[in-house]
């Protein structure tokens, strides 16, 4: 379970289910850095800069379009963070997602997932040195030197990011209580028997969703994708909170009910995907250095 970050980050505290404190603060900037040409020193600025040794940048070109990723050590921590994006390349948006995303097909664990999120996850946590990086910088910290891995992605690299958490604790390389995923307006991955055995896999699990932001709905259950996780759904636009109110934790079955994200009557769109902690994820990013 994620460890709660007190103070100014100076040390970890108790365990807790959900810290709006650690989305916000921690979370949110290791999403944007990925969209960052200078991935450590974007870190270092927005995380304190003796919390950040160092981090590896990684990408991938996928049939549809491409992903980027990356892991970072945070010893002050104890942690290890691994974040991720990825983007369709083709001008319409309609036409890309459903040639790329909306098809489903089978992969290396229980389930169908999105074909687009499988080549972008066997294209760079695989085969571009990403899972190796990462297997490298746990045995070097094992043992007392680290408490948590932290898997986070915006919009489809928060699929990615499913994916992975699920493949680390599935594949043996850590036990489930070392692992807490965070996405922000992360798409739909995969099947209901996909969504079943992930939340086996990933205990703590927690899809950040803002008011308003229809992605994280696509493509959709009547394409026979399924919620993966719990959802926690920020109840005003701007996603205000105190820390312990402005939110609501939906469980997967709940989602379509009121007070969730699948209850909104209010109108929704796309762009409020690109939105989070009342700041755009990508220009953040990319002015970060």
């Amino acid at each position: 379970m994620i460890l709660l970050i007190i103070l100014s980050l100076a040390s970890l505290g108790s365990c807790i289910n959900y810290s709006d404190y650690f989305a916000r603060n921690i979370s949110f900037p290791l999403s944007a850095a990925v969209y960052s040409s200078d991935t450590t020193g974007c870190l270092r600025k927005h995380l304190n800069s003796n919390a950040v040794k160092a981090s590896s940048k990684f990408r991938a070109e996928i049939d549809g379009g491409f992903c980027a990723g990356i892991v970072v050590t945070l010893p002050r921590y104890r942690m290890v963070a691994v974040s991720f994006r990825a983007n369709l390349s083709k001008p319409s948006q309609e036409e890309s997602w459903k040639e790329f995303l909306f098809p489903l097909t089978t992969w290396k664990h229980k389930g169908q997932v999105s074909a687009f999120l499988k080549k972008a996850f066997e294209a760079l946590w695989e085969k571009e040195g990403m899972k190796e990086k990462f297997q490298e910088i746990m045995k070097r910290m094992n043992g007392n030197k680290f408490d948590e891995v932290v898997v986070t992605g915006h919009s489809f690299g928060g699929g990615i990011a499913s994916l992975v958490a699920y493949d680390i604790v599935a594949s043996g390389l850590l036990q489930k209580d070392k692992v807490t995923l965070f996405t922000l307006g992360q798409t739909m991955v995969g099947d209901k028997a996909f969504a079943e055995d992930y939340e086996k896999q990933v205990e703590d699990s927690y899809r950040i969703v803002r008011k308003g932001d229809f992605v994280p709905h696509l493509p959709g259950v009547v394409f026979g994708y399924e919620y993966n996780g719990k959802e926690v759904y920020y109840v005003e636009p701007g996603m205000d909170s105190d820390g312990e109110s402005g939110f609501k934790m939906c469980e997967r079955k709940d989602i379509k009910k009121e007070g969730c994200s699948g209850g909104q009557v209010e109108p929704v769109g796309f762009r409020q995907n690109n939105e989070y902690f009342n700041e755009n994820v990508g220009i953040y990013g990319r002015n970060c250095k």
